[in-house]
């Protein structure tokens, strides 16, 4: 629940050119979930310097954000690894791109789009939580298991939440008693 604060653009620009020249071939990672708020103005950014002193980048993001227009840029401004989040097969559809489509028809889209990405980026990941309370079921499993084997290309990441101390998450699973006890 906390607002999101973007570096001012002057600070990112400052520090994109201080890389290039003192740290030139570089692999940056931008592991900012929320890429795409300034998406456009972000790109411009790394459009302002030279092609030759573009250093080669990773960003994480949201599916939905990645069409072919933004995915040339992205290639063309050096970025050889994406990894947006699907999340879930049953929720978080918005983000993915997909409308409302869940499930088998959600994986199909998404197939089809990382399928599309390819042409664009050279490495591609995959981020999915499992745990979430409106997954049920084999399903969410069997989906994921069909994602890897369509796209063998992608390097998926599996991830749980994690009810760490003092967060809101924590809170609301000790009041739910769903929190085991430490032995």
């Amino acid at each position: 629940d906390n607002p999101y604060y973007a570096l001012p653009s002057s600070q990112l620009k400052e520090e994109l050119f201080y890389v290039s020249e003192n740290l030139p071939g570089v692999k940056l990672m931008f592991q900012d979930p929320n890429f795409a708020i300034r998406c456009e103005e972000t790109l411009s950014l790394f459009e302002s310097l030279p092609p030759e002193k573009r250093n080669p980048y990773a960003v994480e993001s949201s599916l939905n954000i990645l069409r072919p227009d933004r995915l040339a840029r992205l290639r063309d401004t050096n970025c050889v690894a994406m990894t947006p989040g699907i999340e879930s097969w049953s929720q978080y559809s918005r983000k993915a791109g997909v409308g409302s489509a869940i499930n088998e028809e959600k994986l199909v889209q998404v197939v089809e789009h990382f399928s599309m990405m390819r042409e664009y980026i050279p490495y591609l990941g995959a981020n999915f939580i499992f745990g979430l309370d409106h997954d049920a079921g084999n399903e969410p499993f069997e989906l994921t298991m069909e994602f890897m084997r369509r796209l063998p290309f992608v390097w998926t990441s599996l991830n749980t939440p994690i009810p760490f101390g003092g967060t809101p998450l924590y809170a609301a699973r000790l009041q739910d008693g769903r929190l085991l006890p430490t032995l």
